[in-house]
């Protein structure tokens, strides 16, 4: 069995209401509960590109994060991996 690795994860105010409704309600541990929803949704995720700019889509912020990138790299603004 792999290594189990911790994960912060951030939920908005109303995602974290229904994880505690869910947990509370098949009386688990909130931090189990919410491993398990996301143990399930990765392995039910699909890769092929449409599908993953729909998830993208969703967060918030990451075409502007990706645009900051492309731009600080084509300005030269970036460092590489042996110095970091």
């Amino acid at each position: 069995m792999s290594q189990a690795r911790p994960l912060l994860v951030v939920l908005e105010d109303a995602h974290d209401a229904r994880l505690t409704r869910l947990a509370d309600g098949v009386a688990v541990d909130r931090e189990e509960l919410a491993s398990a929803l996301l143990a399930t949704a990765l392995d039910q995720a699909e890769t092929d590109g449409g599908e993953l700019t729909l998830v993208l889509d969703g967060v918030r912020g990451a075409w502007e994060r990706a645009e900051l990138g492309r731009r600080q790299g084509l300005a030269g603004a970036t460092k590489s991996l042996d110095e970091l």
